[in-house]
């Protein structure tokens, strides 16, 4: 498989969500393409200088009001909330904990990430009938 040059790629998603000033995207990253929820400054999207606030789809458990682990929530919504340019008060800090919980459950149900496949080789192959199959060789990008 092709090496991607981004561990992140806002240009490639699942879902997209406005809420209020911040984009809530449901996409995949790293090299394994792992679903997870990012959180972007809405009018600093594709800013080089934007520091996106990633919830891994395996660490969606913590964000749970029920089975959940509050203090991490909070810890992880103060610094999200520095991260994003947002004064980190109470309200901030449960505005990010309200939007990451509010999209759990889109973010367990993400599929698996499309793949590209690019052509890199034609296969052809003569059966003892003297038929021949041609086939492509793909590789996913």
């Amino acid at each position: 498989m092709a090496r991607r040059e981004f561990a992140l790629d806002l240009t490639r998603y699942h879902a997209r969500h406005q809420r209020g000033d911040l984009a809530v995207f449901l996409t995949w990253h790293g090299n394994d393409l792992e679903p997870c929820l990012v959180i972007v400054p809405a009018h600093y999207e594709g800013h080089e200088r934007v520091t996106p606030c990633i919830v891994p789809q395996k660490a969606a458990w913590i964000w749970s009001e029920a089975l959940g682990d509050g203090a991490h929530c909070a810890r992880t919504s103060y610094q999200f909330c520095e991260f994003l340019r947002i004064n980190p008060d109470p309200m901030a800090c449960i505005r990010i904990t309200s939007i990451i919980r509010e999209h759990i459950g889109d973010l367990l149900s993400i599929p698996p990430a499309p793949f590209e496949t690019v052509v890199v080789a034609d296969a052809i192959r003569r059966d003892s009938d003297g038929k021949e199959r041609y086939s492509e060789i793909v590789d996913r990008v």
